[in-house]
This record gives C-alpha cells, structure tokens and sequence, in this order.
C-alpha cells in the first residue's frame, strides 16, 4: 500500500514537473510582461472548477466508449481500457497538481537572474549556480508534494 502510493506520488510530481517546468519557465522569462499574469490566471483558472467536477470530466474522457477511444477507433487503433487503471490515476493527480507545480516554479523562475545561465553556459561548464539564487530556496517542494500527494491517494 505504501509503495503503491509512493508509486503514484512520485510518478504524479516527475509528470508535472515535466509537464510543469517549460511552461513555468516561458511565462516567467520568454513572455510578454503585460501577458503574464494573464497566462498564469488561465493555468489556474481549472482550479476553481469543483475537483469532482473536473474528475468526472476525466470519466467520460478516459472510459470505453469515451473522447479518447473515439479518436483512437476512429484512427483505426485498438481501444484502451485505462479507466481504472494506474495511467488514469496518474493522468488525473497530475491534472490535479499541475497548476500548483506551474505556480511553485513561476515564482523560483521569476527571480532567476539570467545572467548566472549565460555565465554558466559561456565557461563550458555545462553546470549553473544557483548559490546565489532564490530557486535552491524552493528545493523543499519535491519533497513536500510527494509527501503531500502520497496522503492524497489511499
């Protein structure tokens, strides 16, 4: 049971923060300024859906005779059962997390001085330092969302 829930923990923060890091990191450095906050309320904005709301979405997506499978008989593939399944818990938990993850790193992201990047590519070191940074600050949150998220599935 706990490593299921381990399982589910740490494959839900490694998915956002795949998922989570490129956006977090354009909307903090490539866009617009006047855009940003704009960008960052639409990341959030799924949050003020009702969480039951959002995972009875999932259902009708992810289910035998839903939108994903329709697309996939359509293409000709073969349907997938992965409504209660370990992919459709994962899917859901990082839909849940996402936005919390986009939000965390906006703000380590934001502070970023570019000029350490730049010194730390320019050297071939191929390393950056973040001594002087506020993102080894902001480290504690891969421990905190896996502990947090490994309570949040029984």
């Amino acid at each position: 049971m706990i490593g299921r829930s381990l399982f589910f923990a740490t494959g839900t923060t490694v998915i956002c923060l795949l998922l989570g890091f490129p956006v977090a990191y354009w909307i903090a450095q490539s866009a617009p300024k006047r855009w940003q906050n704009l960008l960052l309320l639409g990341f959030v904005l799924p949050l003020w859906t009702s969480s039951l709301l959002r995972s009875y979405a999932w259902i009708s997506i992810l289910r035998r005779t839903g939108v994903f499978n329709s697309l996939l008989a359509r293409c000709g593939l073969p349907t997938l059962n992965l409504l209660n399944d370990w992919p459709a818990v994962l899917i859901g938990m990082s839909y849940s997390f996402l936005p919390y993850m986009v939000l965390i790193l906006y703000a380590a992201l934001e502070k970023l001085d570019m000029r350490l990047l730049e010194a730390s590519a320019g050297g071939n070191s191929g390393t950056i330092i973040l001594e002087n940074n506020n993102i080894s600050g902001h480290c504690g949150w891969k421990f905190a969302s896996i502990y947090y998220q490994s309570g949040r599935f029984y």
